[in-house]
């Protein structure tokens, strides 16, 4: 149309059925055609800036799960090396301390039976860490046994347990269960383990050795059992 040759001046500045001018009608085209243009100019800078938007988020989604991984594979297993597994006697106990092989340096909380322990009630120190619950906040606990928990950044979590007894008595009481526990333990093996020894010496024949060193093995670590049930009476009684 714009190439289109006005043969005189009449047709391009006559009026039409709608009151415009075939000037009109080109000057018109011209702008719809430069706003088509920019429209669509615009839209590919949107289209490239989405692209590389949807780049940069795939890139970033990538470290962040390769990331993940290595911190999963390199995570530290903290674990209690004083305090944890032990009974606290009230009646005679002082303060408490429990501490784990974590870094210091991002510790955060020590959590007693799923709750958080307020700052007031202990104090805490590097070398690893070390927690010293007051003698106060023990008092509280009730008897039995409780679970404790130290947390540090990075989600790290070690865990483990301690006993509350109310006095001596309850505590070498709760000593004595324990012995009690572990002489269950250790009858039942060596009562099993004789039942297999007779077993296999009924069924070796005459002058065959072939199993005397299982039986000779077996035998041993009945008597072994034994003796470390007897040693931790004797260290518990005294």
């Amino acid at each position: 149309m714009l190439d289109q040759k006005i043969d005189s001046e009449s047709e391009f500045t006559g009026l039409n059925d709608y009151g415009k001018t075939y000037a009109d009608a080109v000057q018109a085209e011209k702008s719809a055609h430069e706003a088509l243009a920019a429209a669509k100019k615009k839209a590919d800078e949107k289209a490239a800036a989405a692209e590389e938007a949807a780049n940069a988020y795939t890139l970033a989604l990538a470290e962040q799960v390769m990331a993940e991984e290595n911190f999963t594979k390199l995570k530290p297993v903290y674990k209690f090396i004083a305090g944890e597994g032990t009974t606290y006697t009230q009646d005679t106990g002082g303060n408490f301390v429990i501490a784990t092989n974590g870094r210091y340096g991002w510790f955060d909380d020590i959590y007693i039976d799923g709750k958080k322990v307020d700052r007031s009630n202990y104090t805490s120190a590097e070398g690893s860490t070390y927690v010293t619950l007051t003698k106060a906040f023990m008092d509280t606990l009730a008897a039995g046994e409780h679970t404790v928990g130290f947390v540090y950044d990075y989600d790290i979590v070690a865990s483990g347990s301690f006993t509350i007894a109310k006095t001596q008595t309850d505590a070498g009481m709760k000593a004595a269960e324990e012995v009690s526990k572990t002489e269950d333990t250790v009858v039942s093996t060596a009562s099993e383990a004789d039942n297999v020894v007779a077993s296999m010496s009924s069924a070796v024949p005459t002058g065959d050795d072939s199993n005397v060193g299982v039986l000779y093995a077996m035998m041993f670590a009945a008597g072994t059992a034994a003796a470390v049930l007897e040693e931790k009476r004797r260290k518990t009684l005294s």
